[in-house]
């Protein structure tokens, strides 16, 4: 036998004297706790009305339309059309077009 699990055995003794000692005094009978879990089981819980669009929701929706008009309205104005007559050439310059070397 190993000399490391020689305290195992002093410790199941211990652990079944301990626990043969324990009683438990109980307030209610097998019945009574029937009763009263079938009682429970058949109660309708109280609903609670849950709304599909609560204050953050609706605040993000609005900061999405309020992104999406602001992002149209920008490129909107940001554009500039150039015509020119046929057969005549145009040298048109862009922002933000970096010319490399």
């Amino acid at each position: 036998m190993n000399d490391k699990n020689l305290h195992i055995t002093n410790l199941e003794e211990n652990s079944n004297d301990f626990f043969s000692k324990g009683k438990i005094d109980w307030n209610k009978s097998e019945s009574e706790v029937w009763a009263e879990l079938e009682r429970k089981i058949n109660e309708k819980p109280a609903g609670k009305s849950v709304s599909m669009f609560s204050i953050v929701m609706k605040l993000s929706v609005a900061a999405v339309v309020a992104i999406l008009v602001g992002l149209s309205t920008l490129t909107f104005l940001y554009t500039k059309t150039i015509e020119s007559v046929p057969g005549k050439r145009l040298l048109l310059n862009c922002p933000m077009v970096q010319v490399l070397n």
